[in-house]
């Protein structure tokens, strides 16, 4: 089934809204003040990132590739910059709190380095950000797709409906094939590719909430909250590789890094424990069987094949 004029109209104005996003919050972000703007185009990149897995054949095939390099570009330099912002606050929050204690050396060091790279990040975005500005793919994307977006829609077509079905489903397939190696706490890789699977359901789910009278409102909540934990816990091992990096020759750790150290590897394991908790007790009408069964009780009896509008498989860094 080839895709129909309510299934463009709505991929084009939910692009379109996030792209104004991404055009609204460019000069905060590049000018380095204001730590939400860059948080703000960061999550706005990534939710365009996010349509455009489905609704890629929108905009024509040569603009639309340049148009994904470009936010992906604007993607990866956001999330540098804000993960420094994030690593940085954590580091500032724990000194405050340790204020006069005798064993934070080698603290001040490190958020020097942190503070550094993040100066470096920074130009990186505002490059970025300018040539984003300034590219005719961009432009061009832009005016295609307010072409679309004022079409009406008056009620999801078919072709819409499967294709919310399809994508939902696989999506939430993948992040429960994770239920057997979540249990490992040490399986690090694992917890975050099931992090990635949990955001990616998360802004799937987010994409069709407008076809449902609830907008799946009861499993939004329940994968933001995973999403959330196995964020923390991910963050967590990214300060363990980076601190491992600290080490004295010859005389081990600095005492503040050591600290440090403990903090994180205390907070991961509260995090991993609150995470499996929630996962094996969810809220009531918040279970993965509810949901599939929700989305399949929406399927158009008509319909058996899949539609050839989008691809709701795996799509590499649909949205990192």
């Amino acid at each position: 089934m080839k895709p129909d004029a309510a299934a463009k109209c709505f991929g084009a104005g939910l692009m379109l809204a996030q792209l104004n996003v991404l055009h609204a919050e460019s000069d905060g972000a590049a000018a380095g003040t204001d730590l939400e703007c860059i948080h703000r185009m960061r999550v706005a990149s990534r939710r365009l990132r996010a349509v455009l897995a489905y609704f890629d054949p929108v905009l024509p095939a040569g603009i639309c590739q340049k148009f994904q390099e470009q936010v992906r570009n604007v993607t990866l330099a956001l999330g540098n910059s804000r993960d420094l912002d994030i690593q940085m606050q954590a580091l500032r929050r724990f000194q405050l709190m340790r204020e006069g204690e005798s064993r934070l050396a080698g603290l001040d060091e490190l958020l020097t380095a942190l503070e550094r790279q993040r100066s470096q990040s920074g130009e990186e975005v505002r490059t970025l950000i300018h040539l984003f500005k300034a590219n005719t793919a961009v432009a061009t994307a832009s005016e295609v797709l307010k072409r679309l977006a004022v079409e009406p829609m008056n009620q999801p077509s078919t072709p819409l409906r499967l294709l919310a079905d399809q994508a939902i489903r696989t999506r939430l397939r993948r992040l429960i094939s994770f239920t057997d190696v979540m249990r490992d706490p040490q399986q690090i890789e694992k917890l975050h590719a099931m992090r990635i699977a949990a955001k990616r359901l998360r802004y799937t789910l987010e994409i069709f909430a407008p076809l449902e009278t609830n907008g799946f409102k009861p499993w939004l909540k329940r994968v933001r909250g995973v999403q959330e934990m196995l964020g923390a816990i991910h963050d967590c091992d990214a300060w363990d590789v980076l601190l491992k990096s600290q080490s004295v020759t010859g005389a081990g750790y600095p005492p503040g890094i050591q600290l440090w150290m403990e903090n994180r590897a205390n907070h991961r394991a509260r995090m991993y424990t609150a995470f499996i908790t929630a996962w094996d007790s969810p809220a009531k009408g918040s279970s993965w069987d509810e949901l599939e069964l929700h989305v399949k009780a929406n399927h158009p009896a008509e319909i058996t094949h899949r539609i050839s509008f989008g691809d709701p498989g795996e799509q590499q860094g649909a949205a990192e």
